[in-house]
């Protein structure tokens, strides 16, 4: 008996549960597209991971938001989002979508109690990038480390020193005309933490007592390459170092610690920079499918009920009724051979459940289309309370079924018929 009617039962079952899973799962992706769930999500938990404010020079600032304007950020705004997100734009729309506003409950836990977001921010937590991988969240934040601030001063500098060269009537200069200038270059140099800038400034101050106009130059060309360096390259250990005295004491902590494990070399520490996050990613990534489940319980029930998907009725039609039995199964077969690219799981992924079968989805929903002929709908239902009783039990199962994931139920669907395939092939032989 297990080698037919129940097998077959079992794999018919598979197929509801498998396409009440796709519809759900439209449905929650749907709604949570409008309200941006997965972009929200992605900024709270860094708003978590990485400090809530810092106190710099200009007051406190949102480290978020400070990330989110890198341009390694915004390069992965959707499209169609970025006019909103945009720093740049000229300011945020006279009215904000009301969804875009976080909760009170998240103001007071992940945004802090003190610092509401401004418009400018609430508008890059909700248009911002639904997914950062480690490799682009490394680049962003130590281009933010980065000590953009101190830049100025060597600029100046720099060009005061040049315009002096620009004046001299000789092919000579005094270094005691520029020494105030060289000394506000060593001075911004120290504050840059950069060892090929300080050697430049350096081989400024040695160049002697009177030095060539052209020698001169060369030097102050070599000492912008540097400061260039400081704002394009890595920034080095005791740069990073440096930069950690303006961010929030538990970030600080966090990438010491990182610094730490990692090593001096500045590969190993984006290295360890990269994993710390991903870890981080991955269990932001378990908490938003645990949230997930609850809204496809939701949506799995409301379409439950509404099409009257009932698990108990359809068990039981599949166990008694040849002919439908045989089109399920039929049917079942079909889709599992549906040519539909695999892809690969992310952290970002809102699928609750992992599986071995990462399918496209949205591959499988465009070709399993209006086909699908199952055991369910309200004809000639028992409209006695004990029916009512089980048709809510067979709700209840498909809305806790749909919480398990398409992917998961795909994977068990191709696997029964795998064996339904070996049962039949035995019994060939």
């Amino acid at each position: 008996m297990f080698n037919g009617a129940i097998l077959d039962v079992a794999i018919g079952m598979l197929l509801i549960f498998f396409v009440s899973s796709l519809l759900a799962s439209a449905v929650v992706e749907t709604i949570g597209g409008f309200l941006h769930r997965r972009s929200k999500h992605l900024w709270d938990t860094l708003d978590l991971l990485l400090g809530n404010t810092s106190t710099t020079d200009s007051g406190a600032r949102s480290i978020v938001d400070e990330l989110y304007k890198q341009p390694f950020i915004t390069g992965l705004v959707r499209p169609t989002d970025r006019i909103m997100f945009d720093p740049a734009r000229t300011g945020p729309p006279k009215r904000l979508p009301k969804r875009a506003s976080p909760p009170k409950a998240v103001k007071d836990r992940a945004l802090g109690a003190t610092r509401a977001l401004d418009d400018a921010e609430l508008l890059r937590r909700f248009y911002g990038p639904i997914h950062i991988d480690g490799r682009e969240f490394t680049n962003a934040l130590l281009a933010m480390l980065r000590p953009q601030g101190k830049l100025d001063r060597a600029l100046n500098a720099l060009s005061a020193i040049r315009a002096t060269i620009a004046e001299a009537t000789g092919t000579d200069v005094t270094m005691a005309d520029i020494s105030s200038l060289v000394d506000d270059l060593k001075t911004a140099g120290d504050a840059l933490v950069s060892t090929d800038f300080t050697a430049a400034v350096d081989a400024i101050n040695d160049a002697g007592t009177t030095v060539s106009i052209d020698r001169l130059r060369t030097l102050l060309t070599d000492a912008e390459s540097a400061l260039v360096g400081v704002f394009t390259g890595d920034p080095t250990r005791a740069e990073m170092v440096a930069a950690l005295g303006v961010v929030p004491k538990d970030l600080r902590v966090k990438l010491v610690a990182v610094m730490s494990a990692a090593g001096e070399q500045v590969t190993d520490i984006r290295a360890g920079v990269e994993d710390w996050y991903e870890r981080n990613m991955t269990a932001a990534s378990m908490w938003y499918r645990k949230q997930t489940r609850y809204f496809l319980f939701l949506a799995g029930l409301m379409m439950a009920i509404s099409l009257n998907v009932d698990a108990v009725h359809a068990a039981d039609t599949l166990y008694h009724d040849d002919s439908t039995r045989a089109a399920v199964v039929a049917l079942a077969d079909e889709i599992s051979q549906i040519d539909c690219p695999s892809k690969a799981d992310t952290a970002a992924d809102a699928q609750p459940a992992e599986s071995s079968t990462a399918i496209d989805l949205d591959c499988v929903r465009s070709q399993v289309g209006g086909s699908v002929s199952l055991p369910v709908g309200w004809d000639g239902v028992d409209t006695s309370p004990t029916g009512w009783l089980v048709r809510a039990l067979g709700w209840i199962i498909i809305a806790a079924s749909v919480t398990m994931g398409a992917p998961f139920w795909y994977d068990l669907l191709s696997r029964a018929l795998k064996l339904r395939q070996k049962k039949g092939n035995d019994n060939d032989q």
